[in-house]
């Protein structure tokens, strides 16, 4: 999980950092950009730019993403082939394809959960008024972890029931990952003792029990990464003083101590189907180099690296890895690439014309992803396809601001 202020804080503390260049960055300077990510926030209504939001539907059961494809049935191919059985040549779909929002054909809704403010739209089309607008939820129990970006220095989590009653909170803390089953969730808490890495089993537990802690650091701010295996996470741990800040990475179970990677910088995604992460592994502002790199977890091995993307997200099993340009900044991007998270081959290439941009970019299914378009004064929910196609998942709007879409979506493994 990621979103784009958390990108703009860690990108200042990684640029001037003591690990990365040698000059420590000043705890004025962390301050005043941290300040200027406040006042962004505000300008959207207190919630957080989110690039995807985790939203729970009150069901026991995890949320099965294997055969989804909205609009579409059954599942296209993810590389379409050029000739039919009886010889004929099929249409070619061309490597890059482009957005055109407003003339999209409308497909089916989301096939995973979105809020609008406070309102949780489930698959069924039912809705529930949550407490608060939250940046991030997770499910659990039958109802959700409802994280906020705008409470608190390091945000809140709160427990919320299936009817939107508040159960238990808020703590002190603001991260979460799912596993790709759907069955656990890890989330963060922040107190005296240390930071707190818990893990809860996502059914058949009452909110105030069930869960394991290991206290992963005695300070520090933890942003999780994902599940890289059935009860392992990888995560960011960034840390402040009076001399700058350093951001490493680790993996950690809830019976060991974190191991840290030092084949990246940072972890952006994580897959706990391939057992990879994905993160940055070289920036130099000097030269202009931003590099990036897949990196399998259990032995901290490069698969493969490329210096033209910034990896962003793992589609939920694994075989693909959206990519963006490594300096694009937070109001979003004209580009999103698919790679193949095997090779780091180019599957697809899906841009915005000039002037518009696509954020809070989502996996919905193993081929299908979701993001918010700002296209002539709009903001547009389309669907695309890892086969090349485009459709509205949702109809126009013009609710929401500029660098800020006004939906917020469940986060997928």
């Amino acid at each position: 999980m990621s979103n784009h202020q958390t990108d703009e804080l860690s990108r200042a503390l990684r640029e001037r950092s003591d690990d990365m260049s040698g000059t420590g960055l000043g705890l004025d300077d962390v301050k005043g950009r941290a300040r200027g990510i406040q006042r962004r926030r505000r300008a959207a209504s207190g919630l957080a730019v989110a690039a995807a939001v985790a939203l729970a539907v009150a069901i026991p059961t995890g949320i099965d993403l294997d055969g989804v494809d909205n609009g579409q049935r059954p599942l296209p191919a993810d590389r379409p082939t050029t000739t039919k059985p009886t010889g004929q040549t099929e249409p070619q779909v061309p490597v890059e394809v482009e957005i055109d929002a407003g003339s999209s054909p409308r497909g089916q809704d989301p096939a995973i959960l979105y809020a609008d403010g406070t309102t949780l739209h489930r698959l069924d089309g039912s809705t529930v008024e949550l407490p608060a607008q939250y940046s991030y939820l997770l499910p659990y129990a039958d109802g959700v972890m409802g994280l906020n970006g705008g409470e608190g220095e390091r945000g809140t989590t709160t427990i919320v029931d299936a009817d939107g009653r508040t159960v238990e909170g808020p703590w002190d803390g603001l991260a979460g990952a799912i596993s790709s089953d759907g069955q656990s969730v890890a989330t963060v808490l922040y107190a005296t003792g240390g930071v707190d890495l818990q893990l809860r089993p996502r059914t058949g537990a009452s909110p105030d029990e069930g869960y394991t802690s290991n206290v992963v650091a005695l300070e520090g701010d933890l942003q999780l990464a994902g599940f890289v295996g059935p009860e392992t996470v990888a995560y960011d741990l960034t840390v402040l003083n009076n001399r700058g800040a350093t951001q490493k990475a680790y993996v950690t179970d809830w019976s060991s101590e974190p191991r840290e990677l030092t084949s990246v910088l940072d972890v952006r995604t994580a897959n706990d189907v391939t057992g990879y992460v994905a993160g940055m592994s070289k920036i130099d502002d000097l030269k202009g180099e931003y590099c990036a790199a897949v990196v399998e977890a259990a032995t901290d091995t490069v698969v493969w690296d490329t210096c033209e993307y910034r990896l962003d997200a793992f589609s939920p099993d694994g075989r693909y890895v959206l990519a963006v340009d490594p300096q694009v900044d937070g109001l979003g991007t004209n580009t999103t690439t698919v790679l193949d998270a095997e090779t780091g081959e180019v599957v697809r290439e899906f841009t915005t014309p000039d002037g518009s941009w696509m954020q809070d970019t989502v996996w919905e299914s193993p081929t299908t992803f979701l993001t918010p378009v700002m296209q002539d004064g709009t903001w547009t929910l389309v669907r695309l396809r890892v086969g090349g196609t485009v459709e509205k998942a949702l109809e126009p709007t013009r609710k929401g601001y500029d660098d800020s879409s006004p939906w917020r979506f469940q986060i997928t493994p």
